[in-house]
């Protein structure tokens, strides 16, 4: 029988978007406890919410992070983070407040560290993508996959391009203007693009960036003459 943490860190999961809403919603009817640990109106709730429909599992999660966060009180925020997850520089401190930063990659991934929790003993593997979109990118790991990173310096490489990690930004809706179109941030990083993507054009350099197409042919222009890479041209 589950106890009541095994519980809780279930629901902590499909209310960060780690378990799909079919899953979690075929479990309910299953799992052993769940009166208990909820009131008689709650668990009605739960049972009775129509997870076909987007804004009632909304609402849903809204009310069982309330909850959860009554039933037990953590000292890190390892739960609330999804599998995947993105946190802005600025926002990062009540996260990182826990973490123990163990081995940094190095040179050329300068971005790419792998951490742990203090409190939990959750590693993450994490990239601050800080030049464009201000971001950290964080995944979850298993002790396993922390091992090969400790041990034997095997990473995973989900995070071992830039271009990934500016593609996840981009994916989050974040997005930054510069005030300088070729400012020093943009053109080392369409540099670095260049450099690790060989035959890519300005087409993707405006995609990945979020710039317009005539920026980007600046961008590329100001990256040949600083360090000779060549950037194929896209027509509007």
């Amino acid at each position: 029988m589950r106890s009541s943490k095994d519980l809780i860190d279930k629901i902590w999961r499909f209310v960060r978007g780690d378990i799909a809403v079919r899953e979690f919603e075929n479990w309910i009817y299953q799992a052993e406890k769940l009166e208990i640990l909820f009131s008689p109106d709650f668990y009605l709730m739960l049972i009775s919410t129509d997870y076909s429909k987007s804004d009632e599992v909304f609402v849903l999660k809204t009310n069982l992070k309330a909850k959860l966060n009554a039933l037990m009180v953590y000292d890190c925020m390892c739960h609330t983070l999804s599998n995947d997850d993105v946190v802005e520089m600025g926002n990062h401190d009540p996260v990182f407040e826990s973490f123990n930063e163990l081995v940094k990659y190095g040179k050329p991934l300068w971005w790419l560290w792998l951490a742990q929790c203090q409190s939990c003993k959750q590693y993450w593997m994490v990239a601050g993508e800080e030049r464009i979109n201000d971001i950290f990118i964080l995944k979850r790991m298993m002790a396993s996959k922390a091992s090969e990173i400790l041990e034997d310096d095997v990473w995973p490489e989900e995070f071992k391009k830039y271009k990934s990690l500016l593609r996840i930004g981009r994916e989050w809706g974040i997005s930054w203007t510069f005030e300088n179109p070729i400012s020093s941030a943009l053109v080392h990083t369409t540099i670095d693009l260049a450099r690790e993507n060989p035959g890519i054009s300005t087409k993707e350099i405006s995609h990945l960036l979020q710039v317009g197409l005539k920026q980007a042919d600046a961008l590329a222009s100001e990256a040949y003459k600083k360090d000779g890479v060549k950037i194929i041209r896209s027509s509007d």
